[in-house]
């Protein structure tokens, strides 16, 4: 699914599929629930995380560290 600034959202299974050993399942859920990772939420079991979100994640700790 692509929004309108041209991101595309993925399930989490589909992002972790595409980041297979880069991070694991809790990992990611924990990233979500801490708000370090922004999601898309469909109800409550279901939501869809941006492609880029890792990149976006390291992008904003290395400005804030800096």
């Amino acid at each position: 699914m692509d929004s309108p600034d041209g991101r595309e959202w993925v399930s989490p299974r589909k992002f972790l599929a595409r980041h297979k050993g880069v991070i694991g399942r809790n990992a990611l859920y924990d990233l979500i629930r801490q708000n370090r990772i922004e999601c898309l939420r469909l109800s409550d079991r279901k939501f869809l995380v941006p492609s880029d979100a890792l990149d976006r994640m390291y992008e904003s700790e290395m400005a804030v560290s800096a």
